[in-house]
């Protein structure tokens, strides 16, 4: 260990390493078996998919990439430590596109919350959606039950599509100037 470095330099780095064995282990689970006769594949892929949901598969596979964004970031704060303690100037030019990029990211995880249109999510973004919801819910103005406020989904593809559909005053005048005219 480097005298300048803080005795805890090398965690970072090392805690970083189950998260991506556990990332490499759920993408091993969550692959499909592989037969030559295409009706026995699709047999076997419907009968494991009927039965996924009972084993929470989906949430599994979306816990994939997380895992892994989990392990570089330990990775990229073990490698801006570990470079502080070689020297200050290196420490710095690397920490600073680390925060910089660390900084988009932390956006790209709130985005959808407070913009429900934007383009921009991560893997991250839907367990930040469903905390939201179930804190702090946004409502929605339904057309199948003439306007009547209901709460968004907790799920974030579900809640930004019934968003989506949301009718507005501006829909409502359209629509009106439509039947009227």
């Amino acid at each position: 260990m480097l005298s300048g470095s803080l005795p805890w330099s090398s965690v970072f780095p090392r805690h970083s390493l189950p998260y991506s064995f556990g990332s490499g282990f759920g993408t091993i689970c969550t692959s499909s078996m592989r037969y030559s006769h295409p009706l026995k594949s699709a047999r076997l892929r419907q009968y494991l998919h009927d039965g996924s949901y009972g084993w929470y598969m989906p949430v599994m596979a979306g816990a994939v990439p997380g895992l892994v964004h989990v392990s570089l970031f330990l990775f990229f704060i073990g490698l801006g430590d570990f470079a502080l303690g070689i020297d200050t100037t290196v420490g710095i030019n690397t920490l600073i596109p680390i925060t910089i990029c660390g900084l988009i990211y932390f956006f790209t995880t709130f985005a959808p919350v407070i913009y429900p249109q934007s383009p921009y999510h991560n893997s991250f973004s839907a367990l930040v959606w469903y905390l939201t919801q179930k804190i702090r819910g946004r409502r929605y103005k339904d057309r199948a039950s003439s306007g009547v406020s209901k709460p968004v989904s907790s799920n974030m593809a579900t809640g930004q599509m019934q968003l989506a559909m949301e009718e507005t005053e501006e829909l409502r005048a359209a629509m009106s100037e439509q039947f009227d005219g």
